[in-house]
């Protein structure tokens, strides 16, 4: 059986991924459980992520005569040696583009690997609960993590990524000071440098991803009083949605202050940019007016590569974002314990984020404000030596 990532537009605007069988019909255990664990609270984009390895799981093994509802339901744990195989079949299957005439291929990174091994750790976990029908949960429980165990210790170590890590401060001052209006070095069109400098300073001061502030309306703006902000919430794509790939915002809602001085321009750039349009989004593209998608965000942070001589991209600026609310809450929170710091920066990000409690993405996103903190320290500590 082979089972393919599908997205189903449902009547309300929203999007659903199923896995679909040969005869597009939903593999019925996978879709129980894209709706009883993650439709409410993962984006379609998450979940259709999440089913892209379980369909292959299914390809792989019912290929090998193994049916895997049948081996979830009997609660049985996949062997050690079946994993192995598997999952090196999977580092290569999953970058192969024609299974006709492709012969070499190159493997998937470590960390995408890991990601995939995570998600069938949880779908395997979850489906040996869901058929484990026992009276004693706590019996349950341990069978679901002894199932989601054999996988997640296939794990790879190492990493196939460099880390990103966010602007030093030099190169924020650089940024900011290209983007004034009739800058010499501006390499903006002069009609478009406001624009263009209110977007990339909105995405430096929020640290949002791209998607949500693809997705941000008027509404969400409050631009008046001392005290402005916009909220960050997730929606389902509407009827005025017109983007061919629409944008969409992770996990959880939030309200993020923004500067009085930024809050000043976006009401100018609602008045004279804006203007009146048919939908609801606040950031348009200034020549036709419509919502600014990807294409046109990655064109405009391309131009202002070749002007700063270095590297610039919304997520740069979500890194920047982060480590500048490591350095001014390690600040602000001098007076508790190391332990109580950490614990409290950690809740603070995970708000700002828009993460979950159990995230572990602030970790990750302070990796790189630690390393400079940690290289100071040493550099300070070799001066030392010599004084």
């Amino acid at each position: 059986m082979t089972l393919r990532t599908y997205i189903v537009c449902l009547s309300n605007g929203g999007r659903l991924p199923m896995l679909l069988d040969e005869a597009f019909q939903p593999a019925e255990l996978p879709l129980r459980y894209v709706m009883e664990e993650l439709y409410l609270h993962d984006t379609w984009r998450s979940i259709r992520n999440r089913l892209h390895p379980i369909g292959l799981l299914y390809r792989y093994f019912e290929g090998k005569g193994v049916t895997v509802d049948e081996r979830l339901r009997a609660g049985a744990v996949f062997t050690s040696n079946e994993l192995i195989a598997f999952f090196s079949w999977l580092e290569i299957k999953d970058r192969e583009r024609n299974d006709t005439y492709s012969i070499v291929v190159d493997q998937i990174g470590i960390e995408t690997l890991n990601n995939y091994i995570g998600y069938l750790a949880d779908y395997a976990a979850w489906a040996t609960k869901h058929y484990f029908q026992k009276p004693d949960l706590e019996a349950v429980e341990q069978k679901g993590e002894a199932v989601k165990k054999a996988f997640i210790t296939h794990r790879r170590h190492g990493t196939s990524k460099k880390r990103v890590r966010g602007l030093p401060e030099d190169r924020v001052h650089q940024l900011l000071t290209i983007l004034q209006p009739c800058h010499s070095e501006n390499p903006f069109r002069p009609s478009k440098q406001f624009a263009n400098a209110v977007l990339i300073r909105f995405l430096l001061e929020t640290g949002v991803r791209l998607g949500e502030c693809q997705s941000i309306r008027t509404s969400d703006m409050v631009l008046w009083g001392n005290d402005p902000s916009v909220t960050v919430q997730a929606r389902n794509p509407d009827g005025r949605e017109t983007r061919r790939r629409a944008p969409a915002v992770k996990t959880l809602d939030r309200i993020l202050p923004i500067s009085l001085a930024l809050a000043k321009d976006l009401s100018v750039y609602e008045r004279k940019v804006r203007g009146r349009v048919s939908h609801p989004y606040f950031f348009i593209t200034p020549r036709d007016h419509l919502p600014i998608t990807d294409v046109n965000v990655e064109r405009l942070f391309r131009r202002l590569d070749s002007a700063l001589g270095f590297k610039v991209r919304p997520h740069l600026l979500r890194h920047t974002y982060f480590e500048s609310i490591l350095r001014e809450g390690s600040k602000q929170l001098k007076h508790l314990t190391p332990e109580q710091q950490e614990i409290t920066l950690q809740n603070h990000m995970k708000y700002l984020g828009g993460w979950t409690l159990k995230s572990v993405m602030p970790a990750k996103y302070a990796h790189g404000e630690i390393e400079r903190q940690a290289r100071s320290i040493a550099r300070k500590n070799i001066e030392s030596l010599y004084q």
